[in-house]
């Protein structure tokens, strides 16, 4: 009767108990699962998506490390070039002085030549006036 009905009651009451909380248990482990699971995908996106990161960084950085080359070189070469037209400016102008100074030494070397011409001129004038002074001197005092 009526301990049979409250054995069999009690023993229903632990299967239910143990089947609810297995079903407890299921939902819990599937919950620990999707957890497990979830966190296993967020640490792989991270990790996809710092080497995304890291190598869009490096193609900026790289880039930009390209650009810094790139200057240096043009700078190097608009500093070859302005060194050359510095030369080349020199040349010019320093044929533009030996020019000058050839033209100023022609007008020496000529000048000095014509002054010789002029004196030896002059000599040979004086000369000519003293020997025709001293003819007629002589002429008068025999």
């Amino acid at each position: 009767g009526w301990r049979d009905t409250a054995t069999m009651l009690a023993g229903q009451r632990r299967r239910v108990t143990k089947l609810v909380s297995r079903m407890r248990l299921r939902a819990a482990a599937s919950a620990l699962d999707r957890w497990i699971e979830f966190s296993s995908e967020a640490r792989r996106m991270k990790q996809v998506l710092t080497g995304v990161l890291r190598r869009l960084s490096q193609r900026q950085l790289s880039a930009a490390f390209n650009r810094w080359v790139e200057a240096v070189q043009a700078a190097r070469s608009d500093r070859a070039k302005q060194a050359r037209m510095a030369r080349l400016l020199g040349r010019v102008m320093n044929r533009s002085l030996a020019v000058a100074f050839d033209g100023w030494a022609d007008g020496v070397a000529t000048a000095t030549r014509q002054r010789q011409v002029t004196e030896r001129a002059m000599r040979r004038m004086v000369a000519r006036r003293v020997a025709g002074a001293f003819s007629g001197w002589r002429d008068t005092a025999t």
